[in-house]
């Protein structure tokens, strides 16, 4: 599973509610990081020692071998379009992923307009509406034809 943030200051909050629920199998990486530590979680990643990588834009290129789903928390937020070479949105780079690996994504957002085109073009269809604890709606996206029900861990 990869887990998308749309800034790194929401990675220990983030971190916190999976590592609750699955404990060391989850990992982290960001800019913030040096080359070689971010070289090393991606090994950990293709050595199959975790299995939840959680970081903004970048962690959307883990090398697992066996890719089930990601997640885009936020999806609305403009950080997850690059600015830089190469430039992409993480949104349609984890949606061609996805179908290369034969993985959901899911979107989590509280933007239901945001998707409507994308609906309508038959990229992404409507999964669920689900409530956080805080009461939140957060609308759920799926870019391929799976709808499994999954129990995450939602603050």
């Amino acid at each position: 599973v990869i887990v998308l943030i749309p800034e790194i200051a929401l990675t220990y909050q983030t971190l916190i509610r999976f590592y609750t629920r699955f404990g060391g199998r989850v990992s982290v990486i960001n800019s913030r990081m040096s080359q070689g530590e971010r070289y090393d979680q991606f090994e950990r990643a293709r050595n199959g020692e975790i299995d939840i990588m959680i970081g903004p834009r970048s962690a959307l290129f883990t090398p697992f071998s066996h890719l089930g789903l990601i997640i885009i928390d936020e999806e609305h937020e403009a950080s997850y379009k690059s600015e830089n070479t190469p430039r992409y949105h993480a949104r349609e780079t984890a949606v061609q992923r996805a179908n290369m690996c034969g993985a959901s994504v899911m979107l989590w957002t509280n933007k239901y307009e945001t998707w409507r085109e994308s609906v309508d073009s038959g990229k992404l269809h409507y999964a669920e509406e689900i409530f956080n604890t805080s009461g939140v709606t957060r609308h759920i996206w799926c870019a391929s034809g799976k709808t499994d029900i999954l129990e995450l861990p939602f603050g």
